[in-house]
């Protein structure tokens, strides 16, 4: 009985590495940390920016206020 538990076990992993691997898209990514102009200070920035868009984003009514801050964070960046 132990050996039709290992089979069937056996037998549902390799389903399911052959499905991941035929449907869940992989790509390799560059990361910033490569690029020798991105310091420790851009980073945290990028960081600060990614997060306000997001507020941007679920925001409803200080849309505004957040369009500003991003804008301003945005171009601080692109300086560095």
């Amino acid at each position: 009985m132990h050996t039709h538990f290992s089979t069937t076990f056996n037998l549902f992993k390799a389903e399911v590495n052959r499905l991941s691997t035929l449907h869940i898209p992989t790509r390799q990514i560059k990361s910033r940390a490569d690029l020798p102009w991105v310091t420790h200070k851009i980073v945290k920035l990028i960081r600060k920016r990614d997060k306000l868009y997001t507020k941007l984003k679920r925001s409803c009514s200080n849309k505004s206020h957040y369009t500003e801050k991003f804008k301003h964070l945005k171009s601080t960046i692109q300086k560095h």
